[in-house]
């Protein structure tokens, strides 16, 4: 039945051409004064004719025929086209249908309109691309009506599916999903149609209809833009595809190196950017051979990220003929580009980029860009310092000057400075510092002071000295004090700073810093002090203030008079005995005897001994070394000397004696010696220390008696000792 109702239809349009052959409806005359054909009409219309009907002769002749035919406007010449529709030749038909879809006239709608059920798929494509060129005002009608006749010839009505996926979205959506709603059996096909209109991947009716829902006011223009991007999509496909296809290529000779360069030079022009880029990067390896296609490319090559692999690949090569495109590429749009040719010039090594690469930087709006662009002014500075560190001051001061300068491009600017071995007598030099001292303002990055401040100290620039010990004196930062002091002392020796208001200013404030609460500063401090040359009464009133602090730090002191001389300078007898005295305390609070010892023994000959305290706290300290070596006699005798030249003070030295030998019994010592020891001791012995002298006697005897040492047999039963 449907397939009748086709050939009912294509009938009907050749009755509607006849009658308006006759005058009757005018299909393609609009004006009837037009129907008499002039002889050279007629004549063309017979060419034409003939044209197709011998088409196995010249095909591409019967094709413009029919286009001829189509453009003339005329009866008769459809008329021709009716017939070769309604023939058996299927080349013909063909080309009469692929002549409608060049035209484009949708005055052929019902003459290309059946087709699309035809059994030829060359012809319901030719149909189906004819109604889609068209663009006719009841195409869409027509074919809704065929989509949903429900006795219509599916194929014809999968093809009204694939026009209509083609046509204006709007118009043709609604009927692909009333389709979709009304005929289950062509949703298959319906559904990559609307695929195709709507790069959605749905599959049930309820789906489409949400979606679309929310979609149908698009624009036409918003339809289109998405359909280029899906254009785009396929054919940026279709190259990846072609791309895989050729790495495999690729692959197979690996083994072939000239023929895997000269694919590889072939590469470098393909359509797909991944495959330029690809290829650039394999080349890059290949040698200097490489370097005449790298360069050919790059000079034509627009898209910014192949050109910045070529760059980098030329950077890797190391041929000074690329240093001109590279330096070029600097200036780029793409960030990308202006980073790889950064870091080109950085492998190619050419000192004389340094002053384009200077000029560049003070352009250079990105941030990222302009600091890795400072790091190869670094690489490159040697013998073009002073340029470099015009560059860099000048891009600082720009940075210093607005309101929220970008961290990553001040810090490196700012670290590159701060290292750069400026001559005394460079201009720049000034200029640097002025830079610096700005920088060590209190509302910078820690990070970026600290390079301030070691750029000072590198410099010695004596006119920073009162910000860095401000800084030393004042900011809350441990680390960024320690940097101030060590920037004060690789100044200390220059001439501004030897003598004067600001030598003094300078040594308050490091005696201020051996009391900070951070050990790093303190220790900072500790070392700068004697090195400044103060006098030994200034180390030593340090001291006593480490001294008579509530928690004595005595590492600190003992760091602080480390380099006393051996012996008191002339006029400082008294300063140098004092800080001498307060290092032999640390030492032994430290256990270290035998230093503290030693003070002790220098300070009873250079000062004499008649100071008891002194020879007290020498004889703790020898005595405790003398101990530490298992040399108990020794000890015992420096402390009976101390008992013999102060009696008036021996309760504790007598009890140090006894703690001595209770340890040398415990200890498995020799009771001969301590036996010996404690009978010379009960001679002069102070009743409050007499009992116990006995008992340790009594039990050295023992141990002797029972044979030199240890634990004493158990008594026996015949032991008189019971």
């Amino acid at each position: 039945m449907g397939l009748w109702l086709v050939h009912l239809r294509y009938s009907l349009a050749l009755v509607l051409v006849a009658l308006s052959g006759c005058g009757g409806l005018g299909l393609f005359q609009k004006d009837r004064r037009r129907y008499r054909l002039t002889d050279d009409e007629r004549a063309r219309i017979a060419r034409c004719h003939e044209a197709i009907r011998n088409r196995e002769r010249d095909p591409q002749a019967s094709l413009l025929a029919a286009v001829d035919l189509i453009r003339m406007d005329r009866v008769e010449a459809l008329q021709v086209l009716a017939d070769t529709l309604a023939g058996t030749d299927a080349d013909a038909k063909a080309d009469v249908l692929k002549a409608m879809g060049f035209a484009g006239d949708p005055r052929c709608l019902d003459l290309a309109g059946p087709f699309l059920a035809d059994g030829d798929h060359r012809l319901r494509d030719h149909a189906v691309e004819a109604l889609v060129r068209m663009r006719a005002t009841g195409t869409v009608e027509f074919l809704r009506e065929l989509i949903l006749d429900p006795v219509g010839p599916r194929l014809g009505r999968e093809s009204a599916g694939r026009v209509l996926a083609r046509l204006e979205p709007s118009e043709a959506i609604p009927v692909l999903l009333e389709a979709h709603r009304e005929c289950p059996e062509l949703r298959f096909s319906l559904n990559d149609g609307l695929r195709e209109v709507t790069f959605q991947e749905f599959v049930e009716t309820y789906e489409w209809e949400r979606w679309w829902q929310s979609n149908r006011d698009k624009s036409p223009g918003d339809w289109l833009a998405a359909q280029n991007e899906r254009l785009r999509s396929l054919v940026e496909r279709l190259r990846e595809q072609n791309f895989r296809l050729w790495r495999d290529l690729l692959a197979a000779v690996a083994d072939d190196e000239p023929r895997r360069f000269a694919m590889l030079v072939e590469g470098l022009g393909a359509d797909h950017a991944a495959q330029r880029r690809f290829s650039a990067g394999e080349l890059a390896r290949a040698g200097p051979a490489a370097v005449e296609p790298l360069l050919a490319r790059l000079a034509v090559e627009r898209d910014g990220g192949v050109q910045a692999v070529l760059v980098e690949g030329l950077g890797g090569l190391g041929d000074e003929r690329a240093v001109p495109a590279v330096l070029e590429r600097l200036g780029a749009d793409d960030r990308q580009l202006r980073l790889a040719a950064t870091e080109a010039l950085r492998r190619l090594r050419k000192p004389g980029a340094v002053e384009t690469l200077a000029a560049r930087l003070r352009e250079e709006p990105d941030p990222e860009c302009a600091a890795a662009m400072i790091r190869v002014l670094n690489d490159l500075s040697r013998g073009q310092e002073d340029v470099v560190a015009a560059s860099l001051s000048e891009v600082l001061e720009r940075q210093i000057a607005r309101p929220s300068p970008p961290l990553v491009l001040m810090a490196a600017a700012a670290g590159v400075l701060a290292k750069l071995p400026l001559d005394e007598a460079s201009p720049v030099r000034t200029r640097a510092a002025a830079v610096f001292r700005a920088l060590v303002d209190p509302r910078f990055d820690k990070d970026l002071r600290k390079y301030a401040i070691d750029g000072l100290g590198h410099l010695q620039a004596v006119e920073g000295a009162m910000d860095l010990m401000d800084v030393a004196r004042r900011d809350g930062n441990a680390g960024l004090r320690k940097a101030a002091l060590a920037a004060l002392g690789s100044m200390a020796s220059r001439p501004q700073l030897v003598e004067g208001p600001a030598r003094d200013a300078l040594v308050d404030a490091v005696r201020e810093k051996v009391e900070d609460t951070d050990e790093s500063v303190r220790a900072q401090a500790i070392a700068m002090l004697p090195a400044l040359g103060v006098p030994l009464s200034t180390l030593a009133g340090v001291a006593a203030r480490l001294s008579g602090a509530a928690q004595v730090r005595y590492a600190d002191m003992a760091a602080l008079l480390t380099g006393l001389p051996d012996s008191p300078p002339a006029g400082q007898e008294e300063s140098w005995g004092r800080a001498l005295e307060y290092r032999a305390d640390a030492r032994t609070a430290l256990h270290d005897l035998t230093g503290a010892a030693e003070d002790y023994r220098r300070l009873m000959e250079a000062l004499g001994s008649a100071d008891v305290a002194r020879r007290g706290r020498w004889a703790e300290a020898r005595g405790g070394v003398l101990e530490r070596d298992a040399r108990y006699r020794e000890a015992d005798e420096v402390y009976s000397q101390v008992l013999r030249d102060d009696p008036s003070h021996g309760e504790g030295w007598w009890r140090r004696r006894v703690g001595l030998w209770e340890k040398v019994l415990a200890e498995g010592g020799d009771p001969a010696e301590a036996l010996e020891v404690l009978h010379g001791a009960l001679e002069t012995a102070p009743p409050s220390v007499r009992g116990d002298l006995e008992r340790l006697a009594t039990e050295a005897d023992r141990r002797l008696r029972h044979g030199g040492g240890g634990s004493p047999p158990v008594p026996g039963p015949g032991d008189g000792r019971r």
